[in-house]
């Protein structure tokens, strides 16, 4: 495939809502399982809910500065995207594009 697009799909993987099994590593595991069904420099555009590291019961995660680079690894930013302010602990969503790093 030549990309990967998700919009508010990922972030309920392995919280059991939707019928899936339990799993708490399912969303990182869904955007691997992606990966390796890509081409070399393929593209991923994903949208998750950006906040402070939670999980809401089986409802969805919410992606912090300790869960968004587990689920963007294997991928480079090619445009803007989340931004962490370091002295303040903010989260700034600027969505882009991010490219695989086969």
């Amino acid at each position: 495939f030549d990309g990967i697009v998700t919009q508010s799909s990922v972030e309920h993987s392995g919280l059991g809502r939707y019928g899936d099994a339990l799993n708490p590593w399912g969303d990182i595991l869904a955007i691997v399982r992606g990966w390796c069904m890509t081409k070399p420099k393929a593209f991923m555009w994903i949208g998750v809910p950006i906040g402070d590291d939670a999980v809401l019961y089986n409802w969805h995660r919410v992606y912090g500065k300790n869960r968004w680079p587990l689920l963007a690894a294997n991928w480079k930013q090619t445009g803007k995207g989340v931004e962490f302010d370091s002295t303040t602990d903010e989260e700034v969503l600027n969505r882009g594009v991010w490219k695989s790093m086969k």
